[in-house]
């Protein structure tokens, strides 16, 4: 081997807005999200490390506030599956 090609190109056979809208599945504005009521709360528990007790803390948050006659919900959104 006498060298490498370290040259990148950009494949542009399709035109961006073209590219964008496909990608987009038809989707032209982005939505306004979620509204919640003034009174809702979110908290969120994360960590960057499995195994430290996040859906523990999860499940005794929301038991903790249930006993207080607080509403609570839980969504568990682990991008490689749900513990709770």
């Amino acid at each position: 081997m006498t060298g490498v090609d370290a040259s990148s190109r950009v494949h542009a056979s399709w035109p961006l807005p073209a590219l964008t809208a496909k990608l987009r599945g038809g989707v032209t504005e982005r939505t306004k999200g979620i509204s919640l009521d003034a009174s809702t709360r979110v908290l969120a528990v994360a960590s960057g490390k499995g195994g430290v007790g996040k859906s523990t803390l999860t499940a005794n948050l929301a038991t903790a506030f249930a006993r207080l006659d607080q509403k609570t919900g839980i969504l568990d959104a682990d991008v490689y599956g749900h513990s709770i």
